[in-house]
């Protein structure tokens, strides 16, 4: 977990907490994003994803309007949370198109 917390980012990061749809290239899983930023985003998931991997995110970003938001990205970090037994793997994706600006948590 340790690696997936080191301060690599260019764009400043916003802790939040909300819901993420993750569709990878053979299944769909539930995650919940930790943090973001205009060109990346931290998620606690309920299933593993190899680095490299190509994802689609679908989510209600905070502090923007109601509608879905859709990005796709690469899974550039994996980690695992032996703490928790649910959401337990940590997934740094970044994003293919940058958000801007990034949301701030409300």
């Amino acid at each position: 977990m340790d690696e997936l917390t080191t301060e690599r980012r260019r764009d400043e990061r916003h802790d939040s907490w909300f819901p993420v749809r993750l569709a990878l290239a053979d299944r769909v899983v539930m995650a919940v994003g930790r943090n973001l930023s205009e060109g990346g985003m931290l998620l606690s998931s309920s299933g593993p994803a190899p680095v490299g991997g190509t994802v689609r995110l679908e989510c209600r970003l905070p502090n923007r309007a109601p509608s879905v938001t859709v990005m796709r990205g690469e899974v550039v970090r994996y980690g695992r949370d032996e703490a928790v037994d649910y959401f337990p793997h940590l997934l740094a994706v970044r994003l293919a198109e940058p958000l801007c600006p990034a949301p701030v948590a409300a």
